[in-house]
């Protein structure tokens, strides 16, 4: 803590008080000095939380990010969906914060399950203190699901006064507006959807009222933030070849660097172009490195490759010069009956909308697994197992939380895979029943697409019969009843999140569709943008440029897509796949 306080105090200093005079006009001299000395305390702690952090390479303690991180590159939303994806001249490096608001204040950063993204806002938060750039403030978003207040009285009351920073309103007010801070909105896509509209509107009124701050907010794709008033977006870029082998070099010591090589040599004598969105992903890369030791083959399929890592895992001791060594399991329970354990566990948690959790919590739910599944543990080693022995989660102070939320989507689609018919189709009708509110509204956006792609593997036939064609019946007939800018443009922003389900034609169909608009929407708000404006409000402008986008571009292309072409081509897969198998029965019986 002394290190973190003297770099903070020797890049700050006196620094903080001219900022905190020139931004704002009623604080005096020594408040402005107390406030300047409060906020180096809360950078102090906070530089020590986010300089440091455990990964799934890095389980058993935090260690420093400088020692492993991999510098990301974003991209245009625009441009990610290229015919062409290297887009190399117009990535932007992510390894000096200053430069990623050089052309706006507001960012939106898109990344799928395992980009990168929150490893990435440590960096970008600690970056912001070395620089000297701004005053970071972090808020994990999903912390709003059992607040119930605004985000703004959250920032207030459970970041600044709750830190210390400033107790009086009025000074609290001043520092906002000062715009001397960068506030990273994190974990967009973990709110929960009953808390999405008001969290929406919250962070659109935070930053047209605190307009001099610079804004970060984070998210999974197809979420709806896509179009979201003020902000440009950006999207994670895949790793290149070059930053693949760069990452694997720096997740090993000096003296691993031989096991380094090895891996490096592995990647690059493999058929790179199969296994590229395998790599090209953090997550999935270190999950590589996990795996390797005890088997080198990239599984084809994303649910075979979360599979090896938990085998990995559960045999592997996390030192890799302990060959052969396997770690005692102190609950006495068997590899079967652990993942038992963690597929019912993720479920309930997953469907709950929780992605940590309270020691209290935590053993609630195995007191109820135990009497499910008829066994006896103590709760107590069940967890050092599954943090320590195996390393599948991973406990910090009082949270309990998966390495990544992905591996709770594995277990949880897992478990509905491994059901009796009977209760998956009870589970399927519940998921068609979700989609469709997505679809009319109920619910403004899904989020779990990594978990419906997950269960289209390991579940496919079933998934195609029950989720896909049900679910593209119900769009044919409900795209007729869209009448406002939002519901028409939600919803192809949902139907292009499932396309990616059904088939490649229609994925790439709703791709080359969403450039256009992208493309579309910025010459209708340049249109309208020509019209004098006093206020200096865009809001109008963007208004009207979704509502003419939605109008004359998105809805004729919705009513006139050959749905049930999609669900021929689906059918006709699955009879396929059915008379082979039948036709192979029969010559055996």
């Amino acid at each position: 803590m002394g290190i973190a306080k003297d770099l903070i105090t020797t890049f700050l200093g006196e620094r903080l008080i001219d900022l905190l005079k020139a931004g704002t006009n009623r604080i005096a001299d020594e408040v402005c000095h107390t406030v300047n000395n409060k906020i180096l305390e809360y950078l102090t702690v906070e530089y020590e939380r986010n300089s440091k952090t455990k990964t799934i390479l890095h389980r058993s303690e935090p260690i420093e990010l400088d020692r492993f991180y991999q510098a990301l590159f974003l991209c245009k939303e625009t441009e990610r969906w290229g015919k062409y994806s290297s887009y190399s001249t117009s990535k932007i490096s992510t390894e000096k914060i200053e430069k990623i608001f050089s052309k706006n204040n507001c960012i939106t950063i898109i990344g799928t399950a395992g980009s990168g993204k929150s490893t990435l806002i440590k960096y970008l938060f600690v970056n912001a203190i070395k620089s000297n750039y701004k005053i970071p403030i972090k808020v994990e978003l999903r912390y709003l699901n059992n607040y119930e207040g605004s985000l703004l009285s959250y920032i207030k009351d459970e970041i600044i006064k709750f830190s210390g920073i400033a107790e009086s309103d009025h000074i609290i007010e001043d520092l906002l507006d000062s715009g001397d801070f960068v506030v990273f909105f994190d974990g967009y896509d973990e709110v929960a959807s009953n808390k999405k509209e008001a969290i929406t509107q919250n962070i659109c009124q935070i930053t047209r009222r605190y307009f001099r701050n610079k804004y970060i907010l984070t998210s999974r794709p197809f979420v709806n933030i896509e179009m979201l008033d003020n902000f440009h977006n950006y999207r994670v870029c895949d790793l290149s070849l070059e930053e693949i082998r760069s990452f694997v070099k720096k997740q090993f010591n000096i003296s691993e660097q031989e096991l380094a090589d090895k891996i490096i040599e592995t990647i690059n004598n493999e058929d790179y172009s199969i296994y590229k969105s395998f790599l090209s992903n953090p997550l999935l890369l270190s999950m590589f490195i996990i795996t390797y030791q005890t088997d080198s083959n990239i599984p084809q399929k994303r649910s075979d490759y979360y599979c090896q890592v938990f085998n990995t895992l559960y045999s592997v001791h996390d030192t890799s010069s302990k060959l052969g060594f396997l770690r005692e399991k102190k609950s006495g329970l068997s590899k079967e009956q652990f993942i038992d354990i963690l597929k019912r566990f993720s479920f309930k948690s997953f469907f709950s909308q929780r992605y940590t959790f309270t020691v209290e919590y935590f053993e609630n739910q195995l007191q109820s697994i135990k009497k499910d599944l008829n066994l006896l543990f103590n709760n107590e080693y069940l967890i050092y197992d599954l943090e320590v022995a195996i390393g599948i989660l991973t406990q910090e102070g009082l949270e309990i939380t998966y390495p990544h939320r992905s591996l709770q989507e594995y277990f949880a689609a897992l478990f509905v895979s491994t059901l009796t018919h009977n209760n998956k189709l009870r589970v399927y009708d519940y998921l068609q029943k979700h989609f469709n509110n997505i679809f009319n509204k109920k619910i403004l956006q899904d989020d779990n697409l990594n978990f419906y792609f997950l269960l289209s593997e390991m579940d496919h036939i079933c998934f195609q019969k029950q989720i896909i064609i049900p679910a593209l019946n119900y769009v044919s007939q409900y795209v007729t009843t869209l009448d406002t800018k939002e519901s028409i443009i939600s919803f192809f922003i949902t139907l292009r999140e499932i396309s990616s389900l059904c088939s490649k034609e229609m994925r790439d169909r709703f791709d080359y569709e969403h450039i256009k608009y992208n493309d579309r929407y910025r010459e209708y708000l340049n249109l309208y943008q020509k019209m004098k404006n006093s206020s200096g409000d865009d809001a109008p402008f963007h208004n009207k440029a979704r509502e003419k986008l939605a109008i004359s571009d998105i809805k004729p292309f919705l009513l006139n897509f050959e749905y049930n072409h999609v669900i021929s081509e689906i059918e006709l897969g699955i009879k396929k796949v059915e008379n082979i198998d039948s036709e192979f029965i029969d010559s055996l019986l």
